[in-house]
């Protein structure tokens, strides 16, 4: 089994924070993103990722049609349909 890790990474060297209003994707991440997951099939984030997807517009979240997202989170309560919480 092969596992790839990908950070996205600010210009000064620090992790690019999702809790920062201001935080926005870089296009080229996005595109690579969609590319390595379509290659893989799957696609593992964490739960504050899978919020901000949430809030993605509906034409960017179709963009994930046909890949298998698995969100790791220690939330029992949480639930999304057709998502697998792990």
């Amino acid at each position: 089994m092969k596992v790839t890790l990908i950070a996205n990474i600010s210009a000064n060297g620090k992790v690019l924070l999702s809790d920062n209003p201001h935080h926005q994707l870089p296009p080229e991440a996005m595109e690579f993103y969609l590319e390595y997951a379509k290659q893989a099939g799957n696609l593992v984030i964490g739960l504050k990722t899978f919020e901000n997807f949430l809030n993605f517009p509906q034409d960017v979240r179709e963009l994930f049609d046909g890949i298998e997202i698995i969100v790791l989170a220690y939330a029992p309560s949480f639930a999304v349909h057709s998502a697998a919480i792990f």
